[in-house]
């Protein structure tokens, strides 16, 4: 880690400090994703990494084919890069690196099926569906089953490894009023639902141009805030916030790389976009912002603070349940 080694070459405290090596990491981050995007998606247009039904014209300009998707492939890279340069290893790091790269994987099983399958489409070895302009991934039983078993999976390592409690605080009640307390039995499920519904959420909102890079930056913001004041015993006090662990204020570090990962991704990605996040990123993404708030005690603010991500997932399940229902009523 280079924090490290420039504190054992000059011992100055400010190679310890969370704002300067959040800094460094926020214009790692920029610097790795606004050098590598241009490139990268000018490889995807030629190879067709895209799931949308368009004829790309070789060689036309401007390009009039399908939008590129993967695009949160180069996030995670220039994130693990700040994570690898900056960033001080403990349980809570390793844990969300763990979530984010887990539900990156699960992402790109499903981003690459859609590739495969819209190329079949292309050779005549598959119908396209009349009513759909994308192609689909994997199945969506086999892809939350495969989420839940990850989320559990991390969830329950990280009552072995990570200092962490059942108290959950409750928006807009103060915490000598009601501060709840969830045994384990119960505090695991709604762990693991808060990381799955959080990482769907975010996936079904990336379909709009910069539509969920956008809320992505808010609730990092408000995490960040929370987890360094959290961390310091006299603000949280003031504050009247949970005191958290020490090892907290280690995400103010990765959320800085969140931060720059997401500005650097709106210039390629506000309207009209030149590429998305596809199922890698989102999930990525929104796997481990929603576990950085289960971290700050702070899980019941998702939905307030990522407003966005409800109405959009709330909408998207009101038109598949009509489009089902106007199927069975009237057919195909």
């Amino acid at each position: 880690m280079l924090a490290n080694l420039l504190y054992f070459i000059w011992p100055y405290q400010i190679f310890k400090s969370v704002f300067f090596r959040g800094g460094l990491s926020f214009l790692t981050t920029y610097l790795v994703i606004v050098l590598l995007m241009p490139p990268v998606i000018r490889y995807f247009r030629r190879q067709g990494i895209t799931s949308d039904f368009i004829v790309t014209e070789q060689g036309g300009k401007p390009y009039t084919g399908g939008k590129p998707i993967m695009g949160g492939g180069l996030l995670v890279f220039a994130i693990l890069v700040s994570i690898l340069l900056w960033m001080e290893f403990n349980q809570f790091i390793v844990a969300l690196l763990v979530i984010m790269l887990s539900f990156g994987v699960i992402g790109a099983l499903d981003d690459v099926q859609k590739i495969r399958r819209r190329r079949r489409v292309e050779r005549g070895e598959e119908e396209k569906k009349s009513y759909s302009d994308k192609a689909d991934g994997i199945s969506g039983t086999v892809r939350l089953t495969l989420e839940f078993i990850v989320a559990a999976v991390v969830v329950i390592g990280l009552y072995r490894f990570v200092e962490i409690d059942g108290h959950v605080v409750v928006p807009f009640i103060p915490l000598k009023w009601w501060y709840p307390y969830l045994p384990r039995y119960l505090f695991i499920p709604f762990m693991v639902l808060i990381i799955v519904a959080g990482a769907n959420a975010v996936n079904l909102t990336d379909g709009m141009d910069s539509l969920a890079t956008v809320p992505i930056l808010t609730c990092t913001l408000f995490i960040t805030a929370v987890a360094y004041i959290g961390s310091e015993p006299e603000l949280a006090v003031r504050l009247k916030l949970p005191a958290l662990p020490e090892g907290i204020k280690e995400i103010v570090v990765l959320a800085a790389a969140v931060l720059s990962a997401c500005l650097a991704f709106l210039r390629f990605n506000a309207p009209p976009a030149m590429i998305t996040m596809g199922d890698l990123g989102a999930l990525a993404l929104g796997s481990m912002i929603s576990a950085m708030f289960i971290f700050a005690k702070v899980e019941l603010f998702l939905p307030l603070v990522g407003a966005i991500f409800v109405l959009t997932t709330l909408s998207t399940i009101i038109q598949r349940l009509f489009f089902k229902w106007m199927l069975k009523r009237k057919g195909r």
